[in-house]
C-alpha cells in the first residue's frame, strides 16, 4: 500500500518542459516542492537534488529507472541517467507511506518507466531551437535605444534535437520477435551558447 500519481505518457509527452526534463514533472504532485533555479532545468543539471518529497528535504528521495536504482553513486537525488522525454512511458511518485523495499529514501520515490516497444513501428525526431534572433529585447536595451545610444542584444543559440524508435525485434527468415522480443532505440543531443556576465 502506498500513495502517489502516475504521471501517464499522455502528460509526459504533452505538457511543456524548459530544458525537456521529464523528471521536472514530479513537481506536478501533491507534497512535492522544488527549490532549484527556474534557468537551470536542463536534462543534465541534477534538477532532482532541488527535489523535496513531504518535507524529506532535497536529496532524499529514491530514484529508479524500470523498478531499478538510477543513482548516480553519490548519493540520493543525483539522477544515473535522465531518459529524454520521448522514450518516457509513464512516471510513479510515491509519497508516502511505502513498501520497505525503497529503505533507502527519506522522502518519495520517484520510479520512471520507460517505453519497451510493441508489434508495430513506432517512431519520431525533433528539434527545439531557440535562436537570437527570434528572442524578445531586454528592457535594460530599450531603454538605452530610448537615450540615442546603440545596444546589442546578448546571442543565445539552443538546438536540442534527437529521434526515438521502437518496435518489435524481426529478422526476415531467422526470427520473429512480434509479441516476444522488442526494442528501443533513443538518441537526444544538446547544443547551446547562453550569454553570461
Amino acid at each position: 500500500a502506498d500513495r502517489g500519481e502516475v504521471v501517464e505518457n499522455l502528460r509526459v509527452t504533452e505538457l511543456p518542459l524548459n530544458g525537456r526534463d521529464p523528471t521536472m514533472l514530479t513537481i506536478l504532485n501533491a507534497g512535492v516542492t522544488w527549490t532549484g533555479s527556474l534557468v537551470y532545468q536542463r536534462p543534465f543539471d541534477s534538477t532532482q537534488t532541488n527535489t523535496a518529497i513531504n518535507g524529506g528535504g532535497a536529496s532524499n528521495n529514491v530514484l529508479n529507472l524500470d523498478g531499478v536504482s538510477n543513482d548516480s553513486g553519490s548519493g540520493n537525488g543525483v539522477v544515473g541517467y535522465i531518459p529524454p522525454v520521448d522514450s518516457v512511458q509513464e512516471f510513479k511518485i510515491i509519497t508516502n507511506p511505502y513498501d520497505a523495499q525503497f529503505g533507502r529514501g527519506q522522502g518519495g520515490v520517484e520510479d520512471i518507466v520507460l517505453k519497451s516497444g510493441t508489434n508495430r513501428l513506432h517512431g519520431d525526431a525533433y528539434e527545439f531551437a531557440r535562436r537570437t534572433w527570434l528572442d524578445s529585447d531586454s528592457w535594460l536595451n530599450d531603454w538605452v535605444r530610448s537615450q540615442g545610444n546603440k545596444a546589442i542584444k546578448a546571442s543565445q543559440k539552443r538546438d536540442q534535437y534527437g529521434a526515438e524508435l521502437d518496435g518489435p525485434v524481426v529478422i526476415p527468415h531467422l526470427y520473429n520477435g512480434r509479441d516476444k522480443t522488442f526494442f528501443v532505440l533513443q538518441f537526444e543531443n544538446w547544443n547551446e551558447i547562453q550569454p553570461n556576465t
